[in-house]
């Protein structure tokens, strides 16, 4: 068209119910696009411009440039703090019904790590290791913590929890796994990640979670909605689809509404996925003198430390017990603050003289996020 040099038109004298439309996005920094689509009858107009005989679709900003172009600074923070991290599985039929597997449905096993700037783990726009790739594919965390491991003083804590079969329960059946961990100022980044079962190489997680601040403190709590993404590995469509290796492989990447058809996660619409796991960061303690504390928040400083002493196992040697059960789940119905609770068993008694501690356990929660 002379008057709009970059647009493309095609029109056709047949009768036509339907138009699919091939196209090839601009470059970056273009701005919208416009597909419009006219229905002429005997060369007059009769409708134009008019609801979905428009689409108007503009560039967005990059899915993972926020984590890649994200700088990680050096950190300030004094002493060492320690955290629990709770995975919130809702991969669920109802939320989400597209072909939805229902007997092998599962989360992996949960691996991940406290680390330094200097490691990666996984990230949005990287490559995935041989055991990032296990997990994807496999929901073998073996190799992963392996690579983990080797890495020697860049990572404090190696952060490991069970997997989930199946991927979905109410919380007042089973307690959402956790699992804790520690920061130091060298290594205050966490990351971890688990796979969404069965899939082609689709994964949850968290990539270099900064928990020191600018403050020179430490982060109090850290929630996050989780979305899939592909571990470019292969290059499946379905959750059940047979293996073909993406050879060769891609970059890490979020899954998108628009990927396929024949995903689970289609929309023709191009809407946002809805979220299948939440992650909760909680800071339970601080050890060592810390440079920040300020008269604002004394209170959680010692909220910290009466945590952290709680943590401390100050049981008498004349009593023999059995490991802790799994924390209950809130007592709370809501999303307001309650109590959980968990319990051990008196297996012996060596001294009679010496009282023995409680057998159960309580703590303040906030309530379910999904039921």
């Amino acid at each position: 068209m002379t008057n709009c040099p970059p647009a493309v038109t095609e029109s056709t004298p047949r009768r036509r119910t339907s138009i699919q439309v091939f196209w090839t996005a601009p470059p970056s920094g273009s701005g919208c696009v416009f597909l419009k689509a006219s229905i002429v009858q005997k060369r007059i107009i009769y409708f134009q411009d008019e609801g979905s005989l428009t689409k108007r679709m503009c560039e967005k900003e990059s899915l993972y440039g926020d984590v890649t172009d994200k700088p990680l600074l050096d950190c300030c923070a004094c002493g060492t703090a320690k955290y629990r991290v709770t995975f919130y599985g809702n991969w669920s039929e109802k939320i989400h019904p597209k072909d939805y597997p229902r007997r092998a449905n599962h989360w992996s096993a949960i691996i991940g790590a406290s680390h330094s700037k200097n490691y990666v783990l996984w990230e949005y726009g990287g490559f995935s290791s041989e055991g990032v790739k296990q997990v994807a594919e496999l929901g073998s965390p073996v190799k992963m913590e392996e690579e983990i491991r080797q890495k020697g003083d860049d990572v404090l804590t190696v952060i490991k929890m069970k997997a989930q079969w199946p991927a979905w329960q109410p919380l007042n059946v089973r307690a959402a796994p956790s699992a804790e961990f520690s920061v130091d100022r060298t290594r205050h980044i966490m990351s971890f990640l688990t796979m969404l079962g069965p899939s082609p190489d689709w994964n949850v997680g968290l990539s270099a979670e900064d928990l020191c601040t600018k403050e020179c403190g430490w982060v109090q709590r850290v929630v996050q909605d989780l979305i899939p993404w592909d571990a470019g590995t292969d290059s499946g469509v379905t959750y059940e689809s047979p293996n073909k290796p993406t050879v060769p492989q891609d970059k890490i990447r979020p899954l998108t509404s628009l990927d396929h058809p024949q995903s689970p996660f289609y929309d023709p619409e191009g809407g946002a996925i809805t979220p299948v796991a939440r992650v909760v960061v909680e800071r339970i303690a601080r050890k060592g003198e810390q440079c920040n504390i300020v008269p604002d928040n004394v209170d959680d400083i010692v909220a910290d430390i009466a945590q952290e002493e709680k943590e401390e196992d100050d049981t008498p040697e004349t009593c023999i017990y059995s490991n802790w059960s799994p924390w209950s789940a809130c007592s709370s119905a809501t999303c307001e603050k309650g109590k959980r609770m968990r319990q051990r068993m008196l297996k012996a008694q060596l001294d009679l003289s010496v009282p023995c501690p409680h057998t159960q356990d309580f703590e303040p929660c906030m309530g379910p996020w999904m039921q």
